[in-house]
């Protein structure tokens, strides 16, 4: 229930046009989004240090869609840290969209990590990181050649996706 709480902050600014529950349109609502900003600045830490990873993905959802940038060097940590494979590729992902600084070092920790869908992810992000090609080639030989089908795939995705001229 609170990682649903949680995730309903983010939408408070504006809400979907019908109601969550019965569907009943409700029209266009728009409101401030300082003032539940203000209010979850101070209790963000704290839930992103929950035990529940439902809480934290919330959380980092909630603080990207607020563009809340203060706890960024704490959602980085998490994706080197966390005991759940969920929270650290929720938490790399959250940090791709906000732009975060320091992604490259994220993604490559995160494509050393020992579980196959955080290094899926930080292999998804290799498009947003942008290495020069001869880092890229070093990233994708061993995809390639030891990889799973999963981290295959996603990485011919990448590639496929890099102009020829580069």
């Amino acid at each position: 229930i609170r990682a649903e709480a949680i995730a309903a902050l983010g939408t408070w600014a504006e809400p979907s046009l019908t109601d969550r529950v019965d569907g009943v349109y409700r029209g266009p609502v728009k409101r401030d989004p300082e003032q539940v900003k203000a209010k979850v600045t101070g209790p963000a830490g704290n839930w992103l240090r929950e035990n529940d990873p439902a809480v934290v993905l919330a959380t980092g959802a909630l603080l990207r869609e607020l563009s809340v940038t203060n706890y960024q060097q704490q959602m980085g940590e998490l994706v080197r840290s966390a005991a759940s494979a969920d929270v650290r590729s929720g938490m790399l992902t959250e940090l791709s969209r906000m732009n975060y600084a320091g992604l490259d070092e994220l993604v490559e920790a995160a494509m050393k990590d020992t579980d196959e869908n955080v290094r899926t992810t930080g292999i998804g992000l290799l498009s947003v990181v942008k290495p020069d090609n001869e880092r890229m080639m070093t990233i994708a030989r061993p995809i390639l050649r030891k990889g799973s089908l999963r981290e295959q795939q996603q990485l011919l995705k990448v590639l496929d996706g890099i102009p020829a001229e580069r």
